[in-house]
């Protein structure tokens, strides 16, 4: 079934079957594609394959690629019927990710938190502008340059000022690099005159949330341990790249999340197997060894991934 999509449009995807990433010994029966789903249906309306060269982004729960279509991202982990969002293609800094509470569980947020980062929120009757979006929109879905962002504020979250201090900070930035992420951005991390852009964009900030440690006996300039932290959990292919092309959600490098691969869900890193997969195989009672031999992974990576499910969840 084709569907003739349309931007702002929303859909249903419905799944017949589950359908798991299958383990090595079944690898003939396999989907092409780590984590894709056999059986999935976009149904609304029916309409022509688009045409002129036309290429979509289908953002979706657990979605299998439909011809002229590209499936993103899964929401909602645990719903068989999921509300997708159509849209064109977009560059890797500002292509549609994940909804808020997806987001929260990748980087092991209390509740709430993305959302607020993110887009901004209200209370006792006074609105507080987002940290990361230059203003509150309506959108509930978090790019990928916004998840990075996200990662790194992840890191300040013990620092004892309100991380609602660095949104002058963000601004400043994005006027600077000329990039909606600046903190995204590999500019920033790379190259040798992005800690003296950071230095000058802090002015006025609470140590606590300083990204570069400054002071005339500080010379040269150097990241503060949240920033170095942050930048060892990510990857940029180049010094002029707008965002990373993945990152790590934990401190573990076993465990990656690719935009590129597996729909962005976090995924064993040169297996693709998603973390979600283990965990689920492990609660339904298969040992560790059990879990390694059928996907050829190591006791580590399965035990790994079972520790960053449980940190999710």
């Amino acid at each position: 079934m084709y569907v003739s999509p349309t931007p702002g449009e929303t859909y249903t995807v419905r799944h017949p079957t589950a359908g798991a990433p299958l383990p090595a010994r079944r690898r003939r029966a396999r989907v092409p594609g780590q984590g894709r789903r056999r059986g999935d249906t976009l149904t609304r309306r029916k309409g022509p394959q688009p045409t002129g060269g036309a290429s979509w982004l289908i953002w979706c729960v657990r979605g299998q690629n439909v011809p002229g279509h590209r499936v993103v991202r899964q929401t909602v982990r645990a719903r068989w019927h999921a509300t997708c969002v159509v849209g064109t293609v977009s560059d890797l800094q500002t292509r549609p990710m994940y909804g808020f509470a997806v987001v929260d569980d990748v980087l092991a947020l209390r509740s709430g938190t993305a959302a607020r980062w993110i887009n901004g929120y209200d209370r006792g009757g006074r609105h507080y502008e987002p940290v990361i979006r230059p203003e509150t929109t309506g959108s509930e879905i978090a790019t990928w340059g916004e998840i990075v962002e996200s990662r790194l504020l992840a890191e300040y979250r013990s620092a004892g000022v309100p991380i609602i201090n660095l949104r002058p900070v963000v601004n400043r930035l994005r006027r600077m690099l000329e990039t909606p992420y600046p903190l995204a951005s590999a500019r920033l991390w790379l190259t040798p005159e992005g800690k003296d852009i950071v230095a000058e964009a802090q002015a006025g900030l609470p140590g606590g949330l300083w990204l570069v440690r400054t002071g005339e006996d500080l010379l040269p300039l150097d990241w503060t341990p949240p920033a170095k932290r942050f930048q060892s959990q990510v990857h940029w292919d180049s010094e002029g790249a707008l965002a990373p092309s993945y990152m790590y959600p934990a401190r573990s490098r076993l465990i990656v999340v690719d935009p590129d691969r597996g729909f962005g869900e976090p995924v064993l890193k040169g297996r693709g197997v998603p973390t979600r997969v283990i965990a689920e195989l492990r609660r339904a009672g298969d040992s560790v060894e059990m879990i390694a031999e059928l996907y050829e992974l190591t006791t580590a990576q399965v035990r790994a991934a079972v520790a960053f499910e449980k940190q999710s969840a």
